[in-house]
């Protein structure tokens, strides 16, 4: 059974336990940071598709944590609403061509 508070010596052997904890662990996390400023994020596949290609590269989830950090920080903060207005963006966090992008929901129009 999969457990989201695994350490990540338990989970870094596998390609399946990466993404598991990636989805169930670290960007679940960070989803629940962001809802708290107006933004409810969703994950695209292709996402999760770049951060396992860039897996070699990181060697623990602190590195995990810095490199979605750094990657997505950026391209948030735009949208993270500093008045506190009761509504939430609700935004797709994707990879295109190799470059991760963040874009409103269909629904709610395109950035």
């Amino acid at each position: 059974m999969w457990r989201p508070d695994v350490v990540w010596a338990e989970i870094s052997d596998t390609d399946e336990a990466c993404r598991k904890w990636l989805q169930h662990g670290l960007l679940k996390r960070l989803s629940a940071r962001y809802v708290e400023h107006g933004v409810a994020l969703s994950w695209d596949e292709s996402f999760f598709d770049w951060l396992m290609d860039n897996r070699k590269n990181l060697d623990d989830a602190r590195d995990w944590e810095r490199f979605v950090d750094g990657c997505l920080g950026p391209l948030l903060i735009a949208h993270v609403d500093r008045a506190r207005v009761p509504e939430t963006k609700s935004l797709v966090v994707r990879c295109c061509e190799g470059i991760p992008e963040v874009q409103m929901h269909q629904s709610e129009g395109k950035e």
